[in-house]
């Protein structure tokens, strides 16, 4: 019985910990970030995306130079953001890297991997 006790406190705390990483994951990635895909299609190079709150979920809009798209689905593992969004018909998924303050990753597309860099709009010099 005392087994039991101690592997369930042993996996709630492992469980509050991940939340609480993924809330602080959270915090420091809502508001606009402007990117840049230099080897993308030219309308793709440069946009933004803007992460916010609503219902208690994670939710992404993508502004680019001719649409405006909203993420599918985000998750967060760790330090990385996934995402997924329909652009000209095609579902692309979206992974970023937080570190250092800025979103590093690739948007993985039918013609392959495309770079992006993400800098937040109020961390521009």
């Amino acid at each position: 019985m005392k087994n039991i006790a101690a592997i369930s406190i042993l996996l709630l705390m492992v469980f509050v910990s991940a939340n609480a990483q993924d809330q602080q994951i959270k915090k420091e990635i809502i508001g606009t970030w402007n990117y840049t895909a230099d080897e993308a299609p030219y309308e793709y190079q440069k946009g933004k995306i803007i992460f916010y709150e609503e219902g208690g979920a994670l939710k992404a809009k993508l502004d680019m130079q001719y649409n405006t798209m909203h993420a599918q689905k985000i998750e967060i593992e760790g330090r990385e953001i996934v995402c997924t969004a329909y652009v000209e018909y095609e579902l692309v998924t979206i992974t970023l890297t937080l570190k250092d303050g800025k979103l590093d990753g690739n948007a993985d597309t039918s013609e392959g991997k495309l770079p992006l860099t993400l800098v937040k709009e109020n961390d521009k010099a």
